[in-house]
């Protein structure tokens, strides 16, 4: 096998697989019945209570983002600082989507 495509494409081609896996196991477990009116009242709050979590923890963490951001783009480089950035940005992303899919499979 070619070193190239091992080290350039090979994880790009896993990265995608795992998001169409994931992917397809949130809508599996939405398709989940979600219980008696009681339940899914509790569900409601559960998951309002995690959303709220996240939003004050991600108010915070933007500006630990931003301060290291602009030392990096400063005190390294610009490209280091763009990549920063962009990882920040989708672990955000992953952190919503992780907790919409750990509330929605609550009940």
């Amino acid at each position: 096998m070619n070193s190239k495509f091992l080290f350039d494409y090979l994880p790009l081609v896993v990265a995608i697989m795992a998001g169409v896996v994931a992917w397809l196991t949130y809508l599996t477990v939405g398709k989940k019945s979600q219980g008696t009116d009681k339940m899914k009242k509790l569900a409601l709050m559960i998951r309002s209570g995690a959303m709220t979590y996240l939003k004050t923890q991600y108010r915070i963490l933007f500006i630990f983002v931003v301060v290291v951001a602009l030392l990096l783009f400063f005190g390294v480089n610009r490209a280091t600082a763009v990549a920063f950035v962009a990882g920040a940005l989708f672990s955000m992303i992953a952190g919503v989507a992780g907790m919409k899919a750990a509330t929605m499979g609550n009940v």
